[in-house]
């Protein structure tokens, strides 16, 4: 709350007038599970009604209304916009969804968020006339899976796809491709998104050489990132199997004698034009290229790219090698990174992290199989310069499912940080808070995604069993746990689903019931945007996608503080009101000066202002500054104030 006392300020050229006297609380002390709690707003579904039209009766096994493995991107211009990206109606076997689906917000601070209708992106969408030809068949690709969508600090938005048609038992006529888009948002608040009418550019298409197994040189698990630091740069990465040519055949794919190879692509024109850096193109005619081509028994799976807050892009990823029937302790699959610091023109060797030692995931009552995505890893970085005020800044964290912590009777969620750009890493540790009391088959925690905060909290979200009982079917939660990397034990768990769903429901794929090999999460200023797959009601419902925003509780006070006098000059004034995250708490007026510091976020997004604070007078509406400054919780606002005294207020 405001406390508000009157207090004899020192002598100025008027008279003194009542003020806002404030109260002291340190900036680094607000993260989020510093008190005891995330606050959470509504569970809001984002996904239907279906936007497809029915499938044909004559199709390969296909369940409708299946929404799957969403993603979701904050807009840094204005983080309360936010970009959805999911598969829709998955199929049993091979892989894929019949088309990939987006939905946007345009106040995904608010606690009822709105999302628009789902609508599938046309080139990523077997169903429509505008779907990506298969120039091998002449035909459009039959199917579309692992979206991925990510927005440079400009505003673009940029989606990626792996666009396949099955031969077969197995994925085959693949090929990578990425699309640009804008954000547009109506009068009305209603927030959807326009995509390039040029449609998507293919980055790389790949057949396996006639008479060998189908699913050699098939691409898989792309992922795109718009450089934070600059709008021009766009990097896509992803794995290839690259089987050795003594064994091009069907049996070399129930081992690990195939490799998989780093596979990249980038435009530093802002989508103008792309390449493969300093390398050669691994397909002709397409711009991506073989960065790694590993010898036989290596293999990067599972790319994620970040870039570091100075611009070197770190790649992480699960490094395996061996024939794959090894026990998860014998650390076959380990971290592995590769850097570059001129963009993606050239890449360093392989280091290595820790063993990556996950354990299937299965239905603790019936043991069949739910498939989580292991071994993937999921990584993010601290976006802010390290400094005083920032000493995780850069700093890189991972999270994967790991079976070392119970002996190896179930997976918990391993975590492991890097302060050195990816080149050492901490020892994992066990984050989930899953009861140790209960059987293990309900211990098991499974799919983990982790994101910073601008103000350098961490937060995971991932499944768990934990209240699965005797009843029928298998009964699943979600949640969200985080705090100071530096203190994991004291980190702060609450559940993300309102109620448990059963697993059961979900679609049943060749490889076990499916939400998703990853889910979404990002950081939205000093807040976290969670968009996650929890199983319908029914197996005729499969699943659903839901989002939720876990900043600090919505209609919590603005909390004012002291500081020192920052000794800049203040522009012209200007009038706005302040809220909270969620809503509006005290109506306070200001008058907002011109100057904008460094922010607290990958944008500044703080701003002096040069009046004593008061109620207005109105009714409280933001004003346009206020609402482009002052969406995010988080948010700072300085004041000359009275004498050499500067005030600030955060919205907590």
């Amino acid at each position: 709350m405001i406390r508000i006392r009157r207090s004899r300020p020192r002598p100025l050229r008027r008279p003194p007038k009542p003020r806002a006297r404030l109260e002291v609380e340190l900036l680094e002390h607000r993260n989020l599970p510093s008190t005891g709690t995330f606050g959470l707003t509504a569970l809001v579904q984002v996904s239907d009604p279906n936007p497809l039209p029915a499938p044909s009766p004559s199709s390969p096994t296909v369940f409708p209304d299946s929404e799957v493995e969403p993603q979701i991107a904050v807009n840094p211009v204005d983080t309360r916009q936010a970009v959805a990206i999911w598969q829709q109606d998955r199929f049993r076997s091979v892989g894929g969804a019949r088309a990939l689906v987006v939905s946007a917000t345009a106040n995904g601070n608010d606690p009822t968020a709105t999302w628009s209708a789902p609508a599938p992106i046309p080139w990523f969408n077997s169903t429509d006339p505008l779907n990506s030809i298969d120039p091998v068949t002449g035909q459009g690709y039959a199917r579309y899976t692992d979206p991925w969508v990510s927005i440079a600090p400009n505003g673009v938005v940029w989606a990626t796809a792996l666009a396949m048609t099955p031969t077969g038992p197995v994925p085959g006529h693949t090929a990578v491709m990425v699309l640009k888009g804008s954000i547009a948002v109506s009068a009305s608040g209603v927030a959807t998104v326009t995509w390039d009418s040029a449609g998507p550019t293919t980055l790389i298409r790949d057949d396996a050489p006639t008479g060998t197994n189908p699913a050699d040189l098939a691409n898989d698990k792309e992922m795109v990132i718009a450089d934070p630091t600059n709008s021009n740069n766009v990097f896509v990465v992803w794995d290839r199997l690259n089987q050795p040519d003594a064994v091009e055949d069907f049996n070399a794919a129930h081992g690990r004698s195939f490799r998989e190879d780093m596979m990249f692509a980038r435009t530093t024109n802002g989508g103008m034009t792309w390449d493969g850096g300093n390398y050669p193109a691994a397909v002709a005619g397409y711009p991506a290229s073989d960065i790694t081509n590993f010898q036989p028994n290596l293999s990067a799976f599972g790319n994620e790219i970040v870039v570091q807050p100075d611009g070197t892009l770190v790649d992480v990823f699960t490094r395996g090698s061996g024939s794959g029937n090894q026990k998860p302790q014998a650390d076959h699959n380990v971290i592995g990174v590769m850097r570059s610091i001129d963009h993606g023109s050239t890449w360093s060797g392989i280091t290595t992290g820790p063993g990556i030692e996950a354990l299937d995931v299965t239905d603790p009552d019936t043991g069949a199989l739910v498939r989580s995505g292991d071994p993937l890893i999921s990584v993010a970085v601290d976006p802010n310069l390290r400094s005083t005020a920032h000493p995780n800044g850069g700093n890189i964290y991972a999270v994967w499912a790991d079976g070392r912590f119970s002996n190896f009777t179930h997976d918990d969620i391993a975590f492991s940080m890097s302060t050195d750009g990816g080149l050492t890493w901490s020892a994992p540790v066990k984050v989930n808070q899953t009861p140790t009391t209960i059987p293990a088959g309900d211990q098991q925690a499974f799919t983990p995604t982790v994101a910073v905060n601008s103000d350098g909290t961490v937060a995971v979200t991932y499944y768990d069993f934990r209240n699965n009982d005797a009843s029928k079917g298998l009964l699943t939660d979600y949640w969200i746990v985080g705090g100071s990397p530096t203190n994991p034990a004291g980190w702060t768990e609450v559940p993300l689903t309102t109620s448990s769903f059963n697993m059961e429901n979900a679609a049943p794929t060749s490889r076990g019931y499916f939400l998703g090999d990853y889910q979404g999460l990002a950081a939205a200023g000093t807040s976290f945007y969670a968009l996650f797959a929890q199983a319908g009601s029914s197996t005729s419902d499969p699943s659903n996608i839901f989002f939720r925003d876990p900043p600090p509780a919505p209609g919590v006070s603005v909390v004012l503080h002291l500081a020192g006098d920052p000794g800049s000059l203040l522009a012209p004034e200007t009038t706005a009101y302040l809220f909270a995250s969620g809503g509006l708490t005290e109506d306070l007026s200001f008058l907002a000066g011109g100057y904008v510091p460094a922010g607290n976020g990958p944008h500044s997004d703080d701003v002096y202002a040069s009046s004593d604070f008061e109620k207005p007078s109105d009714d409280g509406r933001l004003s346009l500054a206020a609402d482009r400054l002052f969406a995010n919780s988080g948010d700072t606002i300085f004041s000359n104030g009275l004498g050499s005294d500067v005030a600030f207020v955060s919205l907590d």
